[in-house]
């Protein structure tokens, strides 16, 4: 997302439309996988879980494995 619209709730808001979008046609489980890690602080504040944290997958960024169910 870009700087200036960063903290405004939008990536938030987003998340929650596509959970509820997966809810509607029968998803249990929510999966996402990220290499960066403020974003994978984001989705732990939303309830993620992490299923697997891998250091230096990718180069020198860190895999961000996690789960939440919905």
């Amino acid at each position: 997302m870009r700087a200036d619209l960063r903290g405004k709730g939008l990536g938030r808001e987003a998340l929650r439309q596509i959970e509820a979008a997966a809810m509607e046609r029968g998803a249990t489980d929510a999966w996402i996988e990220t290499l960066n890690d403020h974003n994978a602080a984001l989705y732990r504040s939303l309830g993620y879980e992490n299923l697997a944290v891998l250091h230096k997958a990718v180069g020198p960024f860190t895999r961000h494995i996690l789960l939440r169910k919905l």
